[in-house]
């Protein structure tokens, strides 16, 4: 056997640990426009980018659309999406698709006059597969959506088309391709608010909310364990006096449940964030409230892989900074390892949570701390291993010259996206021309543009392979780079 010196030992695991630490990409950024943008959920992809899903009425053409945004490693967009009709759509929750892409569920007013459960797959560069809709006649409103081990997909929502009650938890269990294979509804004659679901070891399901037909009538935390087949097992409630509520269920190693939300009775604030640690059965083994006399919601959970817990909400700082975006690691007893705040002086939030493959971690929610106008855009913080990242005001938030990106994906068919960048608010057009100089599309004509980065959508469809030039126009240059067609 080879035996290292104990200096080259050192030097080894000296790199080692600088290699990990190098190998941990932190960002925070934020997407959108002068209109409301928001993201529900992201996940990492197998290039260790990200693909995001929210909402948008900034990039829309219309009121409200759901809005998918992929980047890269470092968080640059490198497309997006809408997805939508003429009305009201919200992109709720994402999940990879069992034979590639993505699923998407949304809650759109526009198939009908009430909100029903849409769903979409789309392939790797965002284009629709198929679409489904659920729903009855008055308003079914999707929550969470989690994938099965039969490659389908099971969609929580509330509803008021189904049921006992004014409201009801509804679970709606699709195949791969979209088509129901079944449905339930659980709760009482009261309102039950259904907000998240995830499939258990035994192939059944765990749902979590709040209730207000059992326990207290202002509405108490309410888990539901069913079968695989949808039928319940068992019930519990959680809660003292005034409201709680559950955002987020998570069933942990030991066949336990962990469940965050908020709770109006238990701690000195008005809003206190809930975490809650039960067994197998749903019998609480501890509880934390969390942010003592300030308002706090937790909104999303994961367990990590030393038995301990990462959850993610909003918690008040105070009069100057407002809520920020919160992160708190527990031990596996629910003691705090370590809190960390995001965001600026105004509202920001975290709504989902995961870990990344680099040991990092990844949230998205909303902020109204940064971007063009203060006004409410996606909120997208990649962090290291200890919940740190670099802050969105250590970096360019607009670069010194006009930039022209290459379009992505390319080669492409039928569509790609074309990004650039402006220093400062300035007339734009961006133009398609065949290699003759002759105007295949144009995508943006003298529009005015404000400072930062920007992306558009060019559909080749209709068009015949071959080599394409796009030019950007403006005040203070003319970029040209080529992009190539495929069929």
């Amino acid at each position: 056997m080879t035996h290292l010196s104990p200096c080259i030992y050192l030097f080894l695991l000296l790199f080692g640990v600088h290699a990990v630490a190098m190998a941990q990409n932190t960002f925070e950024r934020a997407y959108g426009g002068e209109r409301f943008d928001s993201g529900s959920q992201v996940l990492e992809t197998a290039d260790g980018g990200f693909i995001v899903l929210g909402t948008t009425r900034s990039v829309s053409n219309d009121t409200t659309d759901a809005w998918v945004v992929r980047t890269d490693a470092k968080g640059d967009t490198l497309w997006t999406k809408t997805y939508g009709g003429n009305k009201w759509d919200s992109g709720i929750a994402l999940q990879p698709g069992s034979d590639g892409g993505y699923v998407l569920v949304l809650s759109s007013n526009s198939v009908s006059d009430n909100y029903d459960i849409l769903l979409i797959k789309i392939d790797e560069q965002g284009g629709t597969v198929w679409s489904k809709v659920y729903g009855g006649p008055q308003t079914d409103y999707p929550h969470a959506m989690a994938s099965t081990n039969e490659g389908g997909y099971v969609i929580l929502a509330h509803t008021l088309s189904f049921g006992m009650g004014s409201l009801d938890y509804y679970l709606l269990k699709v195949d791969q391709k979209g088509d129901s294979l079944w449905s339930r509804t659980y709760g009482g004659v009261g309102s039950d608010w259904g907000g998240t679901v995830q499939q258990t070891a035994d192939g059944g399901y765990i749902l979590s909310g709040d209730t207000q037909s059992f326990g207290d009538e202002d509405g108490d935390v309410y888990l539901v364990k069913t079968d695989a087949a949808g039928d319940t097992l068992w019930t519990r409630t959680y809660g003292g006096a005034g409201r709680d509520r559950a955002y987020n269920v998570q069933q942990t190693r030991d066949n336990g449940y962990l469940v965050v939300g908020y709770t109006e009775g238990l701690g000195a604030a008005e809003e206190n964030g809930l975490i809650i640690k039960t067994d197998a059965a749903g019998e609480m083994e501890w509880t934390q409230v969390i942010n003592g006399d300030k308002n706090c919601r937790l909104l999303h959970a994961r367990e990590l892989s030393l038995d301990d817990y990462l959850v993610a909400g909003s918690a008040y700082v105070n009069e100057e900074k407002d809520y920020d975006a919160y992160l708190l690691r527990l031990d596996g007893s629910g003691s705090p390892v370590w809190t960390r705040y995001f965001g600026g002086t105004k509202y920001d939030q975290a709504d989902f949570v995961g870990q990344t493959s680099d040991g990092g971690f990844v949230f998205v929610g909303g902020t109204e701390s940064f971007g063009p106008d203060k006004g409410y855009e996606m909120y997208l913080v990649k962090t290291d291993g200890d919940g740190n990242a670099t802050d969105i005001d250590e970096r360019p938030t607009v670069p010194s010259t006009v930039l022209l990106h290459q379009n992505y994906p390319n080669p492409f068919n039928p569509t790609t996206t074309i990004r650039f960048e402006l220093p400062r608010p300035m007339n734009t057009s961006l133009v398609v021309t065949d290699a003759l100089g002759r105007e295949v599309a144009r995508l943006s004509d003298q529009a005015h543009s404000r400072a930062g980065t920007h992306s558009l959508q060019f559909d080749a469809t209709g068009i015949p392979s071959g080599v394409y030039l796009y030019r950007l126009e403006t005040e203070d240059a003319v970029l040209v780079r080529k992009l190539m067609l495929i069929r």
